[in-house]
């Protein structure tokens, strides 16, 4: 796939100077950004997710129990 982008000649100059001092590809630069914002947005829609479902049914335990339980799984080990 190819992207064109119409930026001025300043933003250019820093973008590639930029690629440059981290020693990668402009086209690396753009996508790394893009996947970032992406796994961002499944982040947080996963987070929604888990919210909307915890406010339906709001089970929720003491921090003494939460450790108890991990203790548990830690000595079935």
């Amino acid at each position: 796939m190819t992207v064109q982008l119409d930026l001025t000649e300043q933003d250019s100059a820093l973008i590639r100077d930029f690629a440059e001092a981290k020693q990668k590809t402009v086209a690396e630069l753009f996508y790394n950004a893009l996947m970032e914002q992406i796994e961002d947005a499944l982040d947080l829609q996963a987070y929604e997710e888990a919210m909307a479902e915890h406010r339906k049914n709001p089970d929720v335990i003491s921090h003494s129990e939460f450790m108890r339980e991990l203790e548990l799984l830690w000595n079935t080990k």
